[in-house]
């Protein structure tokens, strides 16, 4: 694994320790966590489990569900090529 320096103002490692105590991590842990969070957010990447019906209630998987089943039978009638699978 690679590593680097990073100059942080004293305040900012401050709080990054006090961070790092309450939630029982490094503040290595914590400076890598950051760092990922920020690099998913900023390719604006959903969470692996984002879409997993664990997630949702039940109510929700069914509208989803439902909604998907109209936008392709939607999508099937719009076709011009009627015989053909739309994907």
């Amino acid at each position: 694994m690679a590593s680097t320096s990073v100059h942080l103002p004293d305040e900012l490692i401050e709080r990054l320790d006090r961070l790092a105590r309450e939630s029982e991590k490094s503040r290595n842990r914590v400076i890598l966590e950051a760092c990922e969070a920020y690099l998913a957010s900023a390719r604006e990447e959903w969470p692996d489990d984002f879409f997993s019906s664990a997630r949702l209630a039940r109510s929700d998987v069914k509208m989803l569900q439902e909604s998907l089943e109209e936008w392709l039978e939607t999508l099937q009638s719009s076709r011009r090529n009627r015989t053909a699978e739309p994907f």
